[in-house]
């Protein structure tokens, strides 16, 4: 876990100064603003999916145990 967590902190990194190196020094809260936007869409949906794939592959496995 800590190996992902690293990776995942290096990412993050070259991800936001990627987004924001080649835009204009007035415009660069505006793309801060976009990528944390997607970031925070993409982890909600990573979420969601996780959950229902969750839900799906144990809701057979309830019935009965109620």
């Amino acid at each position: 876990m800590f190996g992902m967590a690293f990776g995942f902190g290096l990412g993050a990194i070259s991800l936001t100064l990627t987004a924001v190196h080649n835009v204009r020094a007035e415009e660069t809260g505006i793309a801060s603003a976009i990528l944390n936007s997607a970031q925070q869409i993409g982890v909600a949906l990573g979420l969601a999916s996780v959950a229902a794939v969750s839900v799906a592959a144990t809701e057979g496995r309830m019935q009965g145990k109620r």
